[in-house]
């Protein structure tokens, strides 16, 4: 809701109308939205299940779910209430497969590990996030050892449990073929002899922001709409509305009085989700796990630049290294992250505080509602930012 009300302000203003004066709009949405043709759902006799990666602690206590298949992921350092997590992650009755090219916090609990192939050694084409652009990565060297790319370890699991389907039999060059004689227009207007002499060209037509552009939009009336139909059949009321977070003075008071710090623990520019978080970072000002806070939050608590903080709440605890400064406000506290968890004294991570509980529109996550109480650690002695934990 926080969300839909910010995307309504460019409009309110008439802000929109301005270059850049409207809301940020991600440039991936102007490539293919409907990979259907490329799914093989005409090869599913049923509905597939599924849910809501968020909720992953929740679906492995128990015995219910008896095996976990992970791949291109790392949950047990970017998901939420770690303790809860990692007490699925660790049962005995659970069989657990990571496809990998590192020993990530979750391949450590994994029953199996299957090395998993680099972009150097596999072809492929990608969407870029933020440009609107294709590109072909062409394979440079041979898979190391046994590794297996994506494409060639569901391919050989499914014929394993017997599939005997054409498409299990395609190879990435045919796949390749296909997206790019998808027809809509970000892939028809690219211009094939560019992509394929320079490995990466422009996209096509962006049909997203052309209609945008000509004030039409994807809504039942075709205009920008503040009271929502769709958006009250869905439960969410009409209009855009303040809903205080569920972790948060105005949300939650009793939890408040008991941890009154907000803690914020986004992606750090060295680190993206935990990507690159085993290494010591690329900024010299990300070389350790630190914590940043307001000198108003830090006096009354005793904590001097430097020191070994705690930070906790009821679901679990990390140790940080305190950063003491105005850059952030009173009240707030932030971690940026996701080091791997043996970066971190004493091995838990800020993942451990955070709740794995979803937003209220679209299912995201909502780690940044997380309220915590931070102290000094009994044995944490000043030094210097350089060094890293156990």
């Amino acid at each position: 809701m926080t969300l839909r009300t910010l995307a309504g302000r460019p409009a309110v203003t008439g802000a929109w109308r301005h270059r850049p004066g409207g809301l940020y709009f991600p440039t991936s949405t102007c490539f293919p939205g409907d990979f259907e043709s490329l799914e093989g759902h005409d090869l599913r006799p049923n509905a597939p299940a599924g849910y809501n990666m968020i909720l992953l602690a929740r679906l492995l206590e128990g015995d219910a779910t008896k095996s976990l298949f992970v791949m291109n992921g790392n949950p047990a350092s970017v998901l939420y209430d770690q303790n809860r997590l990692r007490r699925g992650l660790a049962r005995d009755d659970l069989f657990t497969v990571v496809h990998e090219r590192f020993l990530t916090d979750t391949a450590r609990y994994a029953d199996i590990v299957l090395p998993a192939t680099s972009s150097f050694e596999q072809n492929d084409i990608f969407f870029s996030y933020y440009h609107p652009s294709l590109l072909i990565n062409r394979q440079a060297v041979e898979p190391f050892g046994g590794s297996r790319s994506n494409l060639d370890l569901l391919s050989a699991l499914a014929k394993a449990l017997q599939f005997d389907d054409p498409e299990f039999d395609q190879d990435e060059e045919t796949i390749i073929e296909q997206v790019l004689t998808l027809d809509q227009p970000a892939i028809t207007g690219v211009d094939r002899e560019v992509l394929r002499d320079d490995g990466w060209a422009p996209a096509g037509r962006d049909p997203v922001h052309a209609a945008f552009a000509e004030h039409r939009y994807p809504t039942p009336s075709g205009r920008i709409e503040f009271r929502s139909k769709r958006a009250a059949a869905a439960g969410l009321g009409p209009l855009p509305d303040y809903h205080p977070p569920r972790e948060s003075p105005d949300g939650s008071a009793d939890l408040f009085r008991r941890y009154p710090l907000q803690f914020l623990t986004p992606s750090a520019h060295s680190i993206h989700n935990t990507s690159f978080g085993d290494g010591p970072g690329f900024r010299g000002d990300e070389n350790t796990p630190i914590l940043l806070l307001n000198p108003a939050d830090a006096g009354p608590r005793a904590i001097a630049e430097g020191d070994l903080v705690r930070v906790h709440n009821g679901r679990g605890a990390c140790l940080l290294r305190a950063q003491v400064s105005d850059a952030i406000r009173p009240g707030v506290i932030m971690a940026a992250g996701q080091w791997w968890d043996r970066r971190y004294v004493g091995g838990s991570t800020p993942n451990h505080t955070t709740p794995d509980y979803a937003a209220d529109l679209g299912g995201g996550s909502s780690f940044n509602s997380n309220l915590v109480e931070v102290e000094l650690a009994a044995n944490g002695p000043a030094h210097d930012f350089g060094r890293v934990g156990p």
